[in-house]
């Protein structure tokens, strides 16, 4: 302060000699007023005004400025000096953080209670089913700094069936608790389940195409230890599945389900697992009405798989094995042993990939409680991906029989594929894509040939923009192809234009309008049906707070060519109250029904129905806790949260975008950002309600999609999530081998 004074002072000097003598006095007090600072002394200061007056009226220009450079120099504030905080004072600071702690606690938390009600009416075949069911979903998370986080879901569902056969009244219950990323050590990390759970598998068995190691729903607890080298899952538990509505509940079967499994690296390119399940009471699924119903069935599996994996400079090689045993007693110490291998391999080498593999499978094999049917056979598929163009072929050859104890029924089938699509310019795109099967079905070990048939399926597609708007024609081309299980199989062709109305030019609140138009020529009867499809799909919001969205699609209700038949639709809205309360509702027509048998050798069946149904939800859902943290991870130097609501559907023509006729996918586990899982509903939909803004990848856990169907090229989706808004996502799993 004093140089700084010293300085500005002679800066002034010239100017005040050359300056009216008013305007120096004015100055000169105003100086005084702004420079001169008090002494910084134990005692406050007080500026001496009557002895700057006194120095205004007695001197001269030049002398009243050298007074006031000396004052100026007196005055010079001391050296800083520290002051110490009183005592008092910290007390008090203390006292008030401490209420601030009180009122929001460490550590994240997040709420959900969701009540449900609604009614249905199904019509398979002769079968007429109504049912009203209620239910309440709650889920609780916690975030703690040492002990993992902490999740509790409960779901509970009454329904009353009034069916052609019976009417009945069921209660379901699902609990669940989770403790995930428990550090056991510096090194080790604990994911724990008790309740309502599904067996596990190491991550070292890598994903494989013909069988499915885990997934069995039990009632009892289970865990996964990790470390930098190893991985270890075990868990034991009464068997059960999950069924009812609006929650799905578990509901008990005989037996119960032991398993162990391990995993670790070998090498800087190998890893090596197994597997040991152990499953008793079961009742025999190949007993024929003539056997005896009583006898009950202790099985004892193994698996053991090794992964390797390399990549040079221009090559990535991938190669995997999995063997299977196991050893099956009965009631009457019967013992039946059955092995299987299944052998994998792939190399990608600049933009083409070669993958092979071979497997077989003996008679009465099992894993766990599930049946795999004998069966040898090989595939062989190329990929071939570009910046504007992609292609592949696929071709398999199966030979299955039935088990022993019934029939050595012979199955030979032969099935091919292949796809190319290319891009023109941006937003425009062709493709197609082509299968083949051929199937022979021999009776008594090739005695007579009983039948042979031979499908197929060819769908081509122009995608581009109209108006600057998604515009995509799709051509889908059937014969004697088995669309749904409880049809005809389908011959005939149709031709549809999609069309979508409103341009992207929304970053929040973003209107949907898309319709379908279309012509199918059926030809699957003697008589050739023409008939017109039509759908219409849309959403928009009302207000920020406020959205309505739905689809409608119309086919013939005597044609093939479909899943569903006649018309087939939705409304579907939600309106935010505030305060985290919501309310919506849904009303669903004709939607195909899918049963999902993951476990192994099982592919889910689309069931054609007549349904009804109508439902709707009140919601509350909030947070507390500091720091604030929402899930996935957090961008840097971005606050606020969105949320993401999605479909997981069997995407059959393989162009990305749900129809009507692709149905949704239950019980898949999505995973965020690697870490945050959510389970899909009976309807294959998804919500992850507070997601933090920014970029993220949203996947799908491999173990828990239905064979054989797996995610397009494997990749993760990867998805922008805006402030305040919902991001849609779908999520299409593509038929292996097509």
């Amino acid at each position: 302060m004093y140089g700084q004074a010293v300085e500005t002072v002679m800066a002034y000097q010239t100017w005040l000699y050359n300056a009216p003598r008013f305007t120096v006095v004015v100055f000169i007090l105003v100086s005084q007023l702004v420079w001169a600072e008090p002494a910084q002394t134990d005692e406050d200061l007080v500026l001496d005004t009557d002895s700057v007056v006194a120095n205004i009226q007695a001197l001269t220009p030049f002398e009243a400025e050298q007074e006031k450079l000396k004052q100026l120099i007196s005055q010079a504030p001391k050296a800083y000096k520290d002051k110490v905080m009183h005592n008092s004072t910290l007390q008090t600071l203390s006292e008030a953080e401490a209420k601030t702690a009180e009122a929001e606690p460490d550590g994240f938390q997040l709420y959900t209670v969701e009540t449900r009600a609604g009614w249905s009416n199904t019509q398979m075949n002769e079968f007429t089913t109504d049912s009203l069911s209620a239910g309440t979903h709650l889920d609780y998370q916690l975030e703690t700094q040492n002990y993992g986080d902490v999740q509790v879901q409960a779901d509970t569902s009454f329904k009353q069936y009034d069916a052609t056969w019976q009417s009945t009244k069921n209660h379901y219950e699902k609990v669940t608790v989770r403790n995930r990323n428990l550090p056991v050590s510096d090194s080790i990390i604990a994911d724990t389940e008790v309740g309502d759970i599904v067996s596990r598998v190491p991550s070292g068995f890598a994903r494989n195409s013909r069988v499915g190691l885990g997934n069995s729903s039990v009632r009892g607890v289970g865990t996964r230890l990790t470390g930098e080298k190893f991985e270890v899952v075990a868990g034991t538990g009464k068997r059960g599945y999950l069924v009812g509505e609006p929650y799905a509940g578990y509901k008990p079967l005989d037996g119960n389900l032991t398993w162990a499994g391990y995993s670790q690296p070998v090498g800087e390119h190998t890893a090596v697992a197994a597997h040991y399940t152990h499953a008793d009471q079961l009742h025999d699924n190949q007993l024929s009405e003539t056997d005896n119903a009583n006898t009950k069935l202790t099985v004892d599996s193994l698996a053991l798989g090794a992964n390797y994996t390399k990549a040079t400079d221009n090559a990535e090689i991938n190669a995997s094995a999995l063997l299977l045993h196991s050893q099956t007693q009965d009631s009457q110490a019967h013992t039946q042993a059955a092995n299987g291998v299944m052998l994998d391999a792939s190399i990608k080498k600049g933009k083409q990939q070669h993958s092979v593999g071979v497997y077989s499978s003996q008679p009465n094999l099992r894993y766990a409680e599930s049946s795999l049917p004998a069966s040898q056979g090989a595939y062989w598929r190329w990929e071939q991906q570009h910046a504007r163009q992609s292609m592949g072929t696929y071709v398999e050859v199966e030979q299955s029989q039935g088990q022993a104890s019934h029939t050595d029924n012979k199955l030979t089938r032969l099935s091919a594929s292949a796809n190319a699509s290319y891009q023109l310019e941006r937003g425009h795109s062709v493709g197609a894509s082509l299968q083949l099967n051929h199937s022979i079905n021999e009776l008594n070990a090739g005695n007579e040939t009983s039948n042979q048939q031979r499908g197929a399926h060819l769908n081509a597609y122009y995608q581009g923009r109209w108006q600057n708007k998604r515009s995509q024609v799709n051509v889908n081309a059937h014969y004697n192809d088995q669309v749904v299980a409880n049809a005809p199989a389908a011959t005939g062709y149709e031709l549809q234009w999609e069309q979508d109305w409103l341009a992207d030019s929304y970053t929040t609140m973003r209107p949907e309008l898309s319709s379908t138009l279309g012509v199918a020529v059926d030809q699957s009867q003697q008589d050739k049906q023409v008939y017109p499809t039509a759908g219409i799909r849309g959403r928009y919001w009302l207000d920020a707070d406020w959205s309505v969205g739905g689809s409608l699609r119309y086919t013939s209700r005597t044609g093939n060519l479909a899943t569903s038949q006649g018309l087939a639709g939705s409304v579907n809205t939600e309106y935010e109250l505030g305060q985290g309360w919501s309310v919506g509702g849904s009303v669903n027509l004709n939607q195909a029904k899918v049963d999902v048998n993951a476990t192994a050798f099982s592919q889910p069946l689309v069931s054609r129905t007549t349904d009804k149904s109508a439902y709707m939800y009140l919601r509350w859902q909030g947070t507390r806790g500091k720091p604030y943290q929402a899930v996935g991870k957090a961008s840097k130097g971005k606050r606020g949260t969105g949320s993401i609501q999605g479909l997981v559907f069997f995407d059959k023509n393989r162009d990305g975008l749900r129809q009507a006729d692709e149905p949704g996918i239950p019980q898949v586990e999505v995973v965020l950002d690697d870490g945050y899982r959510v389970t899909t509903d009976q309807h294959g939909q998804f919500d992850m309600p507070t997601v933090w803004v920014g970029e993220h990848t949203v996947s799908l856990d491999s173990s828990t999609i239905p064979l054989p169907w797996e995610v397009p090229n494997n990749k993760a989706k990867q998805v922008k999530v805006a402030i305040r808004s919902t991001k849609e996502l779908a999520l299409p799993l593509y038929k292996i081998g097509e």
